[in-house]
């Protein structure tokens, strides 16, 4: 009943969730991800990026993960960093991945951007003076 309540509007955030936890629970790892690819594809222009990010994250990580498809997961990160540059747990798995396939160029460039968007230590230390 839940996953027709879905399939008739996988917008619908209530059903996206609890069938995500039921799909989690049970390592049903595919069917995860199609589920994600379903509420990214139809709630897309009604959701801000950040929350886009997020969901693509998930969906990363399921198939990082899951599936153990590092290249389909490294693209679904590199899409939730063109939706969010600044997005730091994407950023974190994608250089994972490049570390782990050889890619040090960009892993490289990955650390330099995450560096960059880390919070400066100079405020903190002003207010211990």
């Amino acid at each position: 009943m839940l996953r027709e309540r879905f399939e008739a509007d996988p917008s619908d955030r209530a059903a996206f969730e609890l069938l995500e936890e039921q799909l989690f629970v049970a390592a049903e790892w595919a069917d995860l991800v199609a589920l994600y690819e379903a509420h990214q594809a139809a709630g897309a222009a009604n959701r801000a990026p950040a929350e886009q990010s997020r969901l693509l994250l998930r969906m990363g990580q399921a198939i990082e993960e899951g599936l153990r498809d590092a290249a389909r997961a490294a693209a679904t990160y590199r899409s939730a960093l063109e939706l969010d540059p600044a997005f730091v747990p994407a950023l974190r798995r994608l250089r994972g991945i490049c570390i782990a396939t050889g890619a040090f160029a960009e892993a490289i460039d990955l650390a330099a951007r995450e560096a960059a968007l880390a919070p400066s230590p100079e405020p903190a230390a002003a207010l211990v003076e």
